[in-house]
């Protein structure tokens, strides 16, 4: 037995946490005989034979660094040492050795039965498979079609009895290995995700930051920071200088209300940024893992508007195995602050989910079902006054909104209520607004938690505290226990965070206007968009009894009766 035999052989005894004795050996040997050549021919006339080569990293060690150039170079190395030509080299980017779908280990399987290659090479053997008995039905194919294999790392004549040996049980510490490594990973990801990082390639809107050595897909001809100093230094992901502004775009126009997931997905299939240049780029999507980029599709899109990523926060899937299946878990089972940068805040986030939820819930028609989306205000809202049952809004023949009793959709013949037009009712309950005065405390709460999240009150008792210690920092100097340099540093500092919390500089809005439309409903009425109108509805109205064409009876909540001028 040659010495790189006796080394796999006793590595293998030592990783195998069984006693196998020596019929066990014994029985696989005896099945390996079955299955592969016992004639040296192949061997000895490789030289002369044309291989073609094979590569693959996981999801998980592409994030590690692991590189298929590398495995080419090494494959094709050895063969030219060997006097062999590789005439293909595939690759399968970010695939389980399990996963028999490959789109390069199934053309490398077309390739050897169509009799085009007499062999086969590669980095290692667990490349090819990490499975013992997908590694076994290989090999017994291509003894079929009379293709050699050949493994450059462990370097073992797999046509030697001793040979076909090592096969097995390097086949079967693979699918060990994939066993103990689903472990490892839940383990590993979990640790991440404690941690605040993130698993997984970068969401679309992040990358590494790495710019002077991207390897990003939207990196090199696309991104105009490659090449510059690493935006960086720490392990966590940024926001992608280009991509992160379609993310922002994204939740914007969806967050109004008005566009559907297709139609963000043409947005940004249109959707340019603009480089510190001047120049433009025109936004496209990451992809998939190994593949081009591609035209944003409404999934993408979807999946976008409800990741959590995007505030800041770290969401654990995990995953279940149900015997040999593991299905991962499609919604988040924990979230965890992560240690990225948010793109948007929480409350655009939360206001995207509902907008979801109330689309879901729109009212759908039978004929057309690919219509634009429509906010209808007083849905959920209005009640028949002959029979007490809700009235439901829906599209007309003629494309107009209208609204009807329950029981004649359910054609219960129970009702004589003829159907309204949903804007009558709309511009009835825009008149009702007009007619709400908020108290001025109400609308000092309310400029409070536009100039800050804690409100008026939070900001107020930040600045009382930086003036405390700024007072703190003038005595500790007139008793001349620090240096000018430090008074001088700590001064710049209270200035600039001071600064920070007026209210003149804490947001870009006109306050002016902000307190002219809090003392005028009628004109923040006409600016909201149907979705708002909507929630401000809902607050407001806890239903509105309809009748002859008109509402007959508004009936607010009880703290705002008071409100409503008459």
């Amino acid at each position: 037995m040659n010495n790189p035999v006796r080394t796999a052989l006793n590595t293998a005894k030592n990783m195998i946490s069984v006693t196998i004795d020596s019929e066990f050996w014994l029985h696989y040997v005896q099945r390996v005989n079955q299955i592969l050549p016992q004639s040296r021919e192949a061997a000895d006339s490789a030289a002369r034979l044309r291989l073609v080569g094979y590569g693959r990293v996981s999801l998980e060690e592409q994030a590690q660094g692991y590189s298929l150039d590398e495995q080419e170079r090494i494959c094709r190395e050895y063969a030219t040492s060997q006097g062999w030509e590789i005439v293909q080299f595939l690759r399968d980017e970010g695939f389980s050795g399990t996963n028999d779908r490959r789109p390069g280990y199934q053309k490398l399987m077309r390739l050897t039965a169509g009799g085009q290659v007499d062999g086969v090479i590669t980095h290692k053997i667990d490349r090819t498979y990490r499975q013992l008995q997908g590694m076994m039905n290989t090999f017994n194919t291509w003894q079929q079609q009379r293709v050699f294999f050949v493994s450059v790392t462990e370097r073992i004549d797999f046509t030697t009895p001793w040979g076909k040996l090592i096969l097995v049980v390097l086949a079967m510490l693979a699918e060990i290995f994939i066993d103990n490594l689903r472990l490892e990973t839940i383990k590993g990801k979990r640790g991440r995700f404690q941690r605040g990082e993130h698993n997984g390639p970068p969401p679309f809107g992040y990358c590494q930051g790495n710019c002077s050595t991207c390897t990003d897909p939207n990196g090199p001809d696309y991104c105009y920071r490659v090449g510059l100093p690493d935006l960086n230094t720490e392990k966590h992901l940024v926001p992608h200088p280009a991509d992160s502004s379609a993310v922002q775009y994204a939740f914007a126009r969806y967050n109004t209300g008005e566009y559907t997931d297709k139609q963000i997905a043409e947005l940004l299939n249109t959707f340019q940024v603009r480089t510190p240049d001047g120049d433009w780029i025109q936004v496209r999507s990451r992809g998939k893992m190994g593949q081009p980029p591609r035209p944003f599709t409404k999934d993408m899109i979807r999946d976008l508007l409800q990741n959590p990523f995007y505030t800041g926060a770290v969401p654990y899937y995990g995953s279940e195995k149900k015997g040999p299946q593991v299905t991962k878990y499609l919604k988040p089972q924990d979230i965890n602050e992560g240690l990225h940068l948010p793109l948007i805040t929480e409350m655009e986030f939360a206001q995207a989910l509902q907008i979801r939820v109330t689309k879901s819930k729109a009212p759908q028609g039978t004929r057309n079902r690919r219509r634009p989306s429509r906010t209808y205000v007083l849905q959920g809202l209005a009640e028949c006054a002959r029979c007490s049952a809700p009235m439901h809004c829906q599209m007309g023949g003629n494309r107009t909104p209208r609204m009807l009793c329950s029981t004649r959709i359910q054609r219960l013949d129970v009702c004589d209520q003829r159907l309204v037009k949903s804007a009558l009712l709309e511009a009835e309950l825009a008149e009702q607004v007009a007619r709400l005065t908020l108290p001025a405390s109400w609308q000092e709460d309310v400029i409070g938690y536009l100039l800050d999240e804690e409100g008026l009150a939070g900001l107020l008792s930040r600045r009382r505290a930086l003036d405390e210690h700024f007072q703190q920092v003038k005595f500790l100097y007139e008793q001349e226990e620090i240096s000018r340099q430090q008074y001088r540093r700590e001064w710049q500092a209270y200035h600039h965070e001071s600064r920070a919390l007026d209210p003149a500089h804490r947001t870009g809005l006109d306050l002016s206007l902000a307190w002219d439309l809090l003392s005028d409903m009628s004109r923040l009425w006409v600016l909201l968009t149907p979705l708002e109108q909507k929630e401000l509805a809902q607050s407001l109205l806890r239903v509105a009894i309809v009748d002859e064409q008109r509402v007959i009876s508004w009936h607010w909540y009880r703290p705002f009766v008071p409100l409503f001028r008459s």
